[in-house]
């Protein structure tokens, strides 16, 4: 398992997000999105990992995906097995997944 990944976080508000490089543990990925974190799978080798509570907390709306609207900040990272590696896309592409999914960015 890597010990840092690089990843894309996005925040309610942010039009797209921004890269980073976080540490590749739960402590790390429960600090980007505020708590307990739950991950959805959208690609083949990619997940959205999430605050499992955020609606239930009402926390800020975030964006729409698959006809689910995401709450709370997020971080993209690519899946190997069952370890968390590099996010495998670009900003550019990350823009038009997030404009498929009915999203303004």
């Amino acid at each position: 398992m890597r010990r840092k990944i690089r990843a894309i976080v996005k925040k309610p508000g942010e039009p797209v997000g921004h890269k980073i490089t976080l540490d590749n543990n739960l402590r790390a990925f429960q600090e980007v999105v505020g708590g307990p974190i739950e991950t959805v799978t959208f690609l083949q080798g990619m997940t959205v990992i999430c605050n499992e509570e955020g609606r239930n907390r009402d926390l800020p709306e975030n964006f729409r995906m698959m006809g689910e609207t995401i709450h709370g900040a997020v971080a993209v990272v690519g899946v190997y097995g069952e370890d968390f590696t590099n996010c495998p896309l670009n900003m550019e592409t990350w823009k038009l997944i997030l404009q498929t999914w009915g999203n303004e960015t």
